[in-house]
């Protein structure tokens, strides 16, 4: 959960990481996560501080993954929707799909992450997202090391 990243989140905030610039924030919002992030250690505690009838708690959380994973407006605009499907799993139902998908879908179709640069002529986002596995991992309860996305198989049922 993102409480996991407590601490990091805080920090980042504390030290005034420029929010305008991550995606979703606002004018205004940020001055009031700042605050926030001086009244509490806990990032759940920091989200009913901000939300309002204005902020949901949701979009909150959003600029705090965002934040995280340092997305900001620019990477937004530069993707403009997905570049690429990663298959993660199937089953035998599934399989069958994933034949219909790969004739009639203009994007790659990455079912091993090992061969994202040869299938993809832009590779920040897939990049961004093995990022966010990494990230995902330091709230790993025993000791994980980063590049999973590379060692874990895709999983067929």
């Amino acid at each position: 959960s993102l409480e996991e990243f407590s601490n990091i989140l805080i920090y980042l905030l504390r030290n005034h990481i420029p929010l305008n610039h991550i995606f979703d924030v606002s004018e205004g919002l940020e001055n009031k996560i700042y605050k926030a992030s001086y009244k509490t250690n806990n990032v759940e505690e920091l989200m009913k501080l901000v939300k309002s009838k204005r902020y949901t708690e949701s979009r909150i959380r959003h600029i705090l993954i965002h934040l995280l994973l340092n997305i900001d407006k620019q990477i937004f605009k530069e993707f403009d929707g997905p570049n690429y499907i990663r298959v993660l799993g199937f089953n035998e139902k599934g399989k069958e799909m994933l034949r219909e998908i790969k004739k009639k879908s203009p994007l790659p179709i990455i079912t091993k992450v090992s061969q994202y640069k040869i299938k993809l002529s832009n590779t920040k986002m897939f990049e961004k997202d093995l990022f966010a596995t990494d990230i995902y991992t330091l709230a790993y309860k025993n000791s994980s090391i980063a590049g999973l996305d590379f060692i874990h198989p895709l999983i067929k049922l």
